[in-house]
């Protein structure tokens, strides 16, 4: 398989299609016991009848009939005609009921088909790949268009539904290239994301006015009626400019999916969500201002080949898978803090960035987010992409950016401080900050003493004769009876002067 199948597949949504690498095909069911020939037909029996289950090879005109072996025939089972390349017409005759998964897929030639009434259901991958197929008209009864029922039918012009069809279902007219119209009847309720996805030629939608669930605007792009909800915008429109209207939360996956001509697209503040590949093969839109959402979902810019500037929101934290694939015109790309995750090939093939900043907030970066290109000589998928020359991824030392760097041998620049470093600086700072806190207190307490009036103090008692003087000395209303030579003493025992001549 190509490379850029494979990477269109992935975008697309396409895991019921994921093909094998050698045989390139679903896995239907192999042949029952119990089986018979008629003609160039093969059948098996089943409850209420017989079942076609397979044709000769190089069939080139079959008619199914309404009876073999004498029973009826209910159905044409799962890949009972897939690969018969020589197959050009055939006319299935009324009283066949069911047309089950696979019936027809891959029959290349196959140009005319005639389904009758009689037919109420159509199977997921039952006309798929056929591509010389250019007009069906599919039966009144039909309840539901199976996913992938006429996936890449490139010849198909013009659809119209049936009156009693309620459900268009996944991919069932996707990458039906040369569709220019479809008729959409009362009856549908359901119309799934991406159905007719990559229809680049689809420049009419007609919707019955009865219809209560859904409604096109002046432009012909397809709303739900109450407004909410952008499905699909024509891909075939020759309009350059589109303002989704006010009052839109949602842009449904794949909404402007092959909106080839298609330069500028103005979002309301209304939005609340974006689906899967809403802009993507968008390939003229130049710029577009992106809701503050929180991601930026997967394949939702791919192959914007001519996407020159994006602004990532403050408010993004995962950017998906194939994000911005593709965008060969991307300069500059700013991710801001916020981004957590970085998905599989988000900036693949973005030819145009050689450098990238990622800060230190991003965790995850998965197999080649940055610094890759689609490799279109590959023969397998582990050749599919190949390094980009000249790129270099920026970080922080112990960021993710370095780790995925390292790991895919991209060239890696380092910017900032690392980790450690940036923890011993702001501890740094955070102990000089206290510092200067803790000394403005230190001098406001200072200044605020100065300022309070200094307390009285209390007097001191007056010490009159501090040395005793007035004990020691006589005193003219009597005498100190101790002399403090000779002890008490009284006036008819005053010592002689021979003891005190002796004494001195």
């Amino acid at each position: 398989m190509k490379p850029e199948l494979t990477r269109r597949l992935l975008c697309l949504g396409g895991g019921l299609l994921m093909l094998g690498a050698s045989a390139g095909i679903p896995v239907f069911a192999e042949e029952n016991e119990d089986t018979f020939t008629e003609g160039k037909l093969t059948f098996e029996y089943v409850d209420e009848g017989v079942s076609v289950i397979s044709a000769e090879e190089d069939a080139t005109k079959l008619v199914i009939p309404a009876k073999a072996g004498g029973k009826p025939v209910v159905s044409i089972g799962e890949a009972a005609l897939q690969h018969c390349a020589e197959l050009t017409e055939v006319k299935i005759e009324d009283g066949v009921r069911k047309i089950e998964d696979g019936a027809f897929y891959y029959c290349l030639s196959l140009s005319k088909i005639e389904i009758p009434d009689s037919v109420t259901e159509i199977g997921a991958y039952a006309f798929a790949n056929c591509y010389a197929l250019r007009e069906i008209s599919l039966p009144k009864h039909l309840k539901a268009v199976r996913d992938y029922a006429f996936y890449y039918d490139f010849g198909l012009e013009e659809i119209t539904l049936p009156p009693e069809t309620e459900q268009i279902s996944y991919m069932s007219f996707a990458g039906c290239y040369l569709l220019q119209t479809i008729h959409i009847p009362a009856s549908v309720v359901y119309i799934s994301d991406s159905s007719m996805v990559s229809c680049t030629m689809l420049s009419k939608i007609e919707v019955d006015p009865a219809n209560t669930v859904y409604c096109t605007d002046e432009n012909g792009a397809l709303l739900t009626k109450d407004g909410k909800t952008f499905v699909l915008y024509p891909g075939g429109s020759e309009t350059e400019a589109y303002t989704v209207p006010d009052g839109v939360t949602t842009i449904a996956g794949y909404a402007f999916s092959g909106a080839v001509k298609l330069r500028g697209i103005a979002l309301p503040d209304s939005i609340e969500s974006i689906g899967a590949g809403a802009f993507s093969e968008c390939r003229c839109l130049e710029s577009l201002q992106y809701p503050a959402l929180s991601e930026l979902p997967a394949c939702v810019f791919a192959d914007c080949e001519s996407l020159k500037s994006f602004t990532i929101p403050e408010t993004v934290k995962t950017i998906g898978q194939n994000a911005f694939y593709g965008c060969k015109a991307l300069t500059e790309i700013t991710i801001p803090e916020s981004v957590e995750q970085i998905m599989a090939w988000a900036f693949c093939g973005c030819t145009g960035l050689s450098r990238v900043a990622v800060p230190d907030s991003v965790t995850v970066i998965e197999d080649a987010a940055f610094g890759y290109v689609p490799n279109p000589n590959a023969e397998d998928a582990a050749d599919a992409m190949t390094l980009q020359e000249g790129f270099a991824l920026a970080g922080s030392a112990e960021s993710q950016a370095k780790t995925y760097a390292e790991t895919a041998g991209i060239t890696f620049e380092q910017i900032g401080l690392s980790k450690n470093a940036k923890t011993a600086i702001a501890a740094g700072v955070l102990g000089g900050v206290l510092l200067i806190v803790i000394i403005l207190l230190v001098i406001r307490r200072r200044k605020e003493a100065a300022a309070r009036p200094a307390a009285a103090e209390p007097e001191e008692e007056q010490v009159t004769d501090p040395n005793y003087q007035s004990i020691l000395e006589d005193e003219d209303d009597g005498e100190d009876p101790y002399d403090r030579n000779y002890g008490f003493t009284t006036e008819n025992d005053e010592p002689d002067d021979t003891t005190k001549s002796e004494e001195g």
